[in-house]
């Protein structure tokens, strides 16, 4: 470990710029960028998707159920009142 320790340190600025250069040549070369965007996509952007749609799916219920819970609530609290109970569309 020392030993690379020491070839960083002797190496120039410019041989640090041109081996970081081909490294990261090298790498842009030889990964194909799409290839790792779509595995990204089909492990994390798909299912996080999916939750978002299912979690979308539950609250529009959820949010359904309460406005008529609330309804229904109105509506027998006046029936007991004995007041009209009024209309709803």
């Amino acid at each position: 470990m020392k030993e690379l320790k020491n070839i960083y340190a002797r190496c120039p600025w410019w041989g640090k710029i041109l081996i970081g250069g081909l490294i990261v040549a090298l790498l842009w070369k030889l990964t194909p960028l799409w290839d790792v965007l779509s595995v990204f996509m089909m492990c994390i952007g798909v299912p996080l998707l999916f939750l978002v749609g299912i979690g979308l799916i539950s609250r529009g219920g959820y949010d359904a159920f309460k406005k008529a819970w609330e309804r229904a609530q109105a509506i027998a609290e006046e029936s007991l009142r004995g007041e009209k109970p009024p209309v709803y569309n």
